[in-house]
């Protein structure tokens, strides 16, 4: 008697949470900006969205190098296989980065893929850390 067996692989990404909560928190923000009743309300929608886009930016880096580090090529599968090992390079063994920052993280991809990199300061973080 023969048997197959099939398995199902499901990821789940944090990434997406994080830019829907930006987004919803946003929108909560722009929908009473103008109301000065609300205005504690309203800097809490708007910290939480710049946190939560900072917590996105984070999330998606670190899911494409788990993505490549494990072989699942559902978002980067478009990628060519130098790039792939470039990047599996840095996430995985003693020099690994997933613990650096993640304006590094994001240089670091680019810089494995030939891209031009960007500037070193990004805003958005900036404003996170003040």
């Amino acid at each position: 008697m023969i048997f197959f067996v099939a398995s199902v692989e499901m990821r789940s990404y944090l990434s997406a949470w994080h830019l829907w909560a930006a987004k919803h928190l946003a929108g909560r923000a722009d929908e009473i900006e103008d109301r000065p009743e609300y205005l504690l309300a309203n800097r809490a929608y708007v910290t939480g969205a710049v946190l939560s886009s900072v917590a996105f930016l984070e999330a998606a880096i670190n899911e494409v190098f788990d993505d490549i580090a494990d072989g699942h090529d559902s978002y980067v599968g478009p990628l060519s296989a130098e790039t792939k090992k470039c990047l599996a390079s840095l996430w995985t063994g003693d020099k690994s980065i997933e613990r650096e920052s993640i304006l590094k993280k994001y240089r670091e991809a680019l810089q494995c893929s030939g891209k031009p990199a960007f500037d070193k300061e990004l805003n958005l973080i900036k404003m996170r850390n003040c």
